[in-house]
């Protein structure tokens, strides 16, 4: 997620996704047809709890690229 989408995007999305999906953000609006009108809830993430998030998202991508190019490797 954290390499398709643009960072300052993805901010917003966890900060706001009830308020993207009104504007009718274009990214939000196809996740939520997509996901079968799943809405993504408003957690009201703080800044620092967002950031932790998407450093973790981060580093859970690199864990299952390793994963991945090991596996091709075989």
């Amino acid at each position: 997620m954290t390499t398709r989408r643009d960072r300052s995007w993805l901010v917003r999305y966890l900060r706001t996704p009830d308020q993207m999906l009104a504007q009718k953000n274009p990214i939000s609006t196809d996740l939520f047809d997509k996901y079968k009108t799943v809405r993504m809830p408003n957690l009201r993430l703080s800044e620092g709890e967002i950031a932790t998030l998407l450093s973790y998202i981060e580093g859970q991508s690199g864990i299952s690229h390793e994963h991945e190019r090991q596996n091709s490797a075989q």
